[in-house]
């Protein structure tokens, strides 16, 4: 009995810690309104506010369309992640951003809702580079994280 309870709060424990792993990278399109096929979510503003946007369920490109991710510092000091795709990410990242040209596209980070860019172009090229507002620390946390995710 008491290895049955033991065995049961270890697997409890393994299942939740799992669960709360967050998803390193995803992509998902913005919806207009709510529907059963949207998740809300809150991006945080420079400004301190938060905007509540609606992402639709289906994720479009994930951590398995990576190929790497580096931190790319710009010319005005902003830290960026430069994220290389895999031949068929790449493929497939074109294939969203033309299907999606001025729309707008939800990235999350590491479970969190990081931007919405309005797709301007098709990007063919098979690379992105995020930026916004991450400190060293930030973007070297989350390209590990990338990186570890891409070698599971």
């Amino acid at each position: 009995m008491r290895t049955h309870l033991l065995t049961t709060i270890l697997f409890l424990a393994f299942s939740f810690a799992f669960a709360a792993d967050s998803v390193p990278f995803e992509l998902r399109a913005v919806a207009d309104a709510a529907t059963d096929e949207t998740k809300e979510y809150s991006m945080p503003q420079r400004n301190g506010d938060s905007e509540k946007i609606l992402l639709h369920s289906a994720t479009l490109l994930d951590r398995t369309a990576i190929k790497s991710a580096a931190i790319e510092r710009e010319s005005n000091d902003t830290i960026g992640i430069l994220i290389t795709l895999t031949e068929s990410g790449g493929k497939r990242f074109g294939e969203i951003t033309t299907k999606y040209a001025g729309k707008r596209l939800g990235i999350i980070l590491d479970g969190k809702l990081h931007s919405t860019p309005v797709v301007r172009n098709p990007i063919l090229g098979g690379s992105l580079t995020l930026t916004g507002n991450f400190t060293e620390l930030e973007a070297t946390e989350l390209v590990k994280k990338l990186n570890q995710s891409i070698a599971q």
